[in-house]
């Protein structure tokens, strides 16, 4: 174990991608203190250094996926676990041992966001709430990194390919951290609500009455929630940046975090255990398709253009000093990008997996591939490719829109909602993608079927608004009343009702083009959250039925 641990150290610090996220990681944190006291000067705000001390804590969950995946993934794609075990290791040792050093990464990590936040201590002076109080929530958030920390281990070493397993992370620490989101932010409703909030001729604000909240959770699914917001490591670090680091039950938080820490670990150990490390033909497959999609010259100016157009947009909200709620500031920065993504996809799938019908595809079934593996790995590389440019997109977005807006996001649970609907459609369009181009079997027919198709299901969406949105339910109509000419309001008989409108309205839902539309101008004080899982729910559906007839077709597709 002491020799591992020594060389995985050593490693560790000659890896370049620890060194730019602990320096990353710092300068953020650090960058947003500076904001904090730029804001504190200039509207003698007198807010302690508790109030922006903490919101860098959240993103923990994202850093620690990435650097978790790569760092243990590069050891099982280049075999060199394989090579530990071949001189006497055991997995044991190799398991705890990578475990070890990832958690001393995650410590790096975890010190370089306190020394940034305590960039503010000349201005602000030490926490106005106590020392003493303050170490221990930075304890419960520093136990909560260990639990995430555990938890990424059991993936990374569970997945052989670094890519795939980074990937993985990823969409892994997002579902952490939108479950802790919601179930915090599902106790953080209040029991009542009123029935009206408006603004009187007068200009006072008038309340209704009190009337139970519907989104009030009550018990004992309470209980539940309660236990669930403190056993997900980014419920902690939610609660700790929303409420200022003033938590409850620090001690029930931290045994939560070891709890959840030793179970993975434990997990993570059997799994690994019992794993083989022979590559599978499917595994080689999406490697060579990976390495062809990361040299393909089209897919690297989508991501390339994404990631600009992210950035361009974060930058004319701020050129245009947008008098806007934060929500609005989303909403804008946001405006778009998946459409952009849904069509620039089109052109890569066509290109990309249009080329393997030059030969490629035969010679790939004459050494032994499968149909179903040579196809599901052509799915597998062109919905990464759809995922990175919503990722190019998003990651400007976000970060630049942190630093130059500030309050950019008030609920990290509307970000993440964006991100899993737009996911999920880029799942869907990937595969339809790649039904059309086995069908038409030719790079250029591909792309071209793949545009007319497009431009069909966007002129169908198109009219399905028309219909559910913009055709009014009532409309004037001529009438003759004692010899005069009048008007009267009447039902609109091309307004849809009933049944039609629910069949409209699930169309409206499933179609990618409409969902595209939806995800982008998603009102976030208005709209549901769970309006957006539903969408992610059609567009799986939508995508599993897509691969199943393309798998289908090319089982039985020609290809002398």
């Amino acid at each position: 174990m002491s020799k591992l641990l020594s060389a995985n150290l050593s490693r560790l610090m000659k890896n370049r991608l620890f060194i730019l996220l602990t320096a990353g990681v710092f300068l953020f944190s650090a960058y947003l203190m500076i904001c904090s006291i730029r804001a504190d000067i200039k509207y003698d705000g007198g807010n302690p250094l508790e109030y922006r001390f903490y919101d860098a804590l959240p993103y923990a969950g994202l850093i620690l996926s990435a650097f978790v995946a790569l760092f243990i993934g590069t050891e099982l794609s280049d075999g060199t676990i394989r090579n530990k075990i071949a001189v006497g290791h055991t997995r044991r040792d190799i398991y705890f041992a990578d475990l070890i050093t990832c958690s001393a990464a995650a410590t790096v990590f975890f010190a370089a966001w306190v020394l940034g936040g305590m960039v503010g201590v000349p201005h602000f002076g030490l926490w106005s709430t106590g020392i003493k109080s303050n170490l221990i929530v930075i304890a419960v958030a520093y136990f909560s990194m260990l639990a995430f920390t555990a938890i990424f281990s059991i993936l990374a070493h569970s997945i052989q390919s670094r890519a795939v397993g980074a990937v993985a992370a990823i969409f892994l620490s997002i579902f952490i951290i939108y479950g802790g989101s919601y179930f915090y932010n599902s106790l953080s409703e209040p029991e009542t609500s009123y029935e009206y909030i408006r603004i009187t001729e007068e200009g006072t604000v008038e309340y209704g009455d009190e009337i139970p909240n519907p989104a009030y959770v009550g018990e004992p699914e309470r209980a539940v929630y309660e236990v669930l917001s403190h056993v997900f490591p980014s419920g902690q670090q939610i609660r700790i940046a929303d409420n200022y680091g003033e938590i409850e039950q620090p001690a029930f938080m931290i045994a939560c975090s070891i709890g959840v820490t030793v179970i993975a670990a434990a997990a993570g150990y059997l799994l690994f255990k019992k794993k083989r490390f022979e590559v599978s033909r499917m595994t080689k497959l999406i490697f060579a398709n990976l390495e062809r999609l990361r040299k393909n010259m089209l897919f690297i100016l989508c991501v390339a253009a994404m990631f600009v157009f992210g950035t361009i947009s974060v930058i004319m909200i701020k050129q245009e000093n947008l008098t806007l709620l934060h929500n609005d500031k989303a909403d804008k920065a946001f405006g778009g990008y998946i459409m952009p993504v849904c069509i620039l996809l089109a052109f890569v799938c066509s290109t990309f997996y249009g080329e393997e019908y030059d030969g490629t595809i035969r010679n790939k079934l004459n050494v032994g591939n499968t149909r179903f593996q040579v196809y599901t790995s052509q799915y597998i590389s062109c919905f990464v490719a759809g995922a990175a440019m919503c990722f190019s997109f998003l990651i400007p977005t976000v970060l630049l829109g942190e630093m130059m807006l500030g309050g950019f996001y008030t609920k990290a649970s509307y970000l993440f909602s964006y991100f899993i609907s737009s996911i999920a459609l880029t799942a869907a369009c990937a595969s339809i993608y790649c039904l059309i181009i086995t069908i038409a079997a030719k790079k250029s027919a591909g792309m071209a079927l793949t545009i007319f198709i497009m431009l069909i299901v966007m002129w169908i969406g198109r009219q399905l608004q028309i219909s559910l949105f913009e055709i009014p339910d009532r409309t004037f109509h001529p009438v003759m009343e004692n010899g005069e000419l009048t008007s009267a309001y009447i039902d609109n008989p091309l307004y849809p009702t009933g049944v039609k409108r629910t069949i409209l309205k699930c169309a409206y839902d499933i179609l990618p083009s409409t969902q595209s539309w939806q995800i982008t101008y998603f009102p976030q004080n208005s709209v549901p959250i769970e309006h957006s899982l539903k969408l992610a729910v059609f567009s799986v559906i939508v995508a599993s039925a897509a691969f199943l007839v393309g798998i289908k077709v090319f089982e039985q597709k020609d290809l002398k």
